[in-house]
């Protein structure tokens, strides 16, 4: 378990605090409460939690340690507020910044994190930064440490193969930050926790999953679904993460998602096709793999569709506030779209007024365009928008709902 820093704080309280009292001090039922969050402890009632948390922290021989990406105490100067901070939104990419400050970091996380034990497997981070940068910026740090095959997993989360990482809520985080993250709130930073979880998960060294594993209750089910998965590609495939009617598994570096959406699933496909860049890349359409387990009238012409995917990184309000705007702006009071034909209208004259989105913009006014020809539905939502990693590139990631998909 990793903090950024010993805070300042944290630092003058060693002269007369018992070690075992100050981390997280004042925090540690926020620390319980992602833990549990995430499949690492068991949930339980608010005190308990802490408690929890206590037992971890004093426990020299348990399975959890916890220390900081920089052993010491480091702080930055900020020129606008004329002061010097030690905390704060930014403060590891903010840090780095400065050669000094990129020597410490690199420095420090070569000699603590470059030879890990054996056993180590797992390491989980606390802090996400705004538009993910503190993500970005311990990812850089883990690379440059430790050199070898890594790779984003999702958003919050990379791996050498050997050791995964895995990013959550800070514990300080102020206002509505943690109860968004753990899904409390209906809001999109609950995506990211999620993501979290899925990933610690998938490093297998959760004992207490609380929510999206395949254990508990995937989306998808029936005796179809389960001939798919016994079936190549996903026989030899993990179980990574799910939406509200898709599931993505992996196998090593590949990513495949399976979904019922027919619709969305062609529109990607044909856009990626034709040279769209602005679409998730379709490495592989294996196009319907089976017919549909829903036993409602009409699913007998559903099927489960089926493609190899590239990885990618997620987006939010903070990081495209003006795309976050402009798609808002395209609903009613309702909160709902106009007609398809309406839409495509108001995107194109939205590409034109906004060159820089222009390429999403008009994907949506084509899968507008495409809803109308096969009465599907629209999903105009930044949640359904991602990032490429290797160009910065929005794409679509499921722009479309409708699992009816006639040619």
């Amino acid at each position: 378990m990793l903090g950024f820093s010993k805070g300042p704080t944290q630092a003058g309280a060693l002269a007369c605090t018992p070690h075992d009292d100050i981390a997280y001090k004042g925090s540690r039922l926020n620390v319980g409460k992602i833990l549990a969050h995430v499949g690492l402890i068991p949930a339980a009632p608010p005190d308990r939690l802490k408690q929890q948390v206590d037992r971890l922290i004093a426990d020299n021989n348990g399975r959890f340690h916890f220390a900081s990406l920089i052993r010491c105490t480091v702080e930055r100067h900020d020129r606008k507020a004329g002061t010097w901070k030690g905390s704060g939104g930014g403060m590891l990419d903010k840090f780095i910044a400065s050669p000094f400050g990129k020597s410490v970091a690199s420095n420090c996380t070569t000699a603590f994190l470059r030879d890990l034990p054996q056993e180590t497997r797992l390491i989980v981070m606390f802090g996400l930064g705004t538009g993910m940068n503190y993500v970005a910026s311990a990812y850089a740090l883990l690379r440059h440490a430790r050199p070898g095959a890594w790779k984003m997993i999702n958003a919050v989360a990379y791996t050498d193969g050997r050791i995964t990482v895995v990013h959550v809520e800070h514990f300080a985080a102020q206002g509505a930050l943690i109860p968004n993250w753990l899904g409390e709130r209906d809001h999109p930073r609950s995506r990211l926790g999620l993501l979290s979880k899925a990933a610690v998960q998938a490093s297998g060294v959760g004992n207490f999953s609380g929510g999206m594993g395949m254990a508990d209750q995937p989306v998808l089910a029936g005796k179809h679904f389960q001939a798919i998965l016994a079936s190549a590609p996903l026989n030899q495939a993990t179980f990574l993460c799910q939406g509200s009617s898709s599931m993505l598994f992996e196998h090593g570096t590949r990513l495949y998602r399976l979904t019922l959406e027919g619709c969305g699933h062609n529109f990607l496909a044909r856009q990626w096709a034709q040279g769209n860049r602005n679409v998730v890349e379709v490495i592989h359409d294996y196009g319907a793999v089976g017919p549909s387990d829903a036993s409602f009238r009409g699913s007998e012409n559903e099927f489960y569709w089926l493609a190899e995917v590239e990885r990618l990184i997620s987006v939010d309000e903070a990081s495209e506030p003006l795309l976050a705007s402009l798609l808002s702006g395209l609903l009613d009071d309702n909160d709902d779209l106009p007609a398809n034909a309406v839409l495509a209208e108001q995107c194109l004259a939205l590409a034109g007024e906004h060159p820089a989105l222009a390429g999403v913009l008009i994907t949506l006014a084509r899968a507008a365009e495409f809803a109308q020809r096969h009465e599907c539905d629209v999903d105009a939502k930044l949640d359904n928008l991602m990032r490429r990693p290797a160009t910065g590139e929005l794409v679509w990631t499921d722009p479309l709902g409708g699992c009816f998909y006639a040619p």
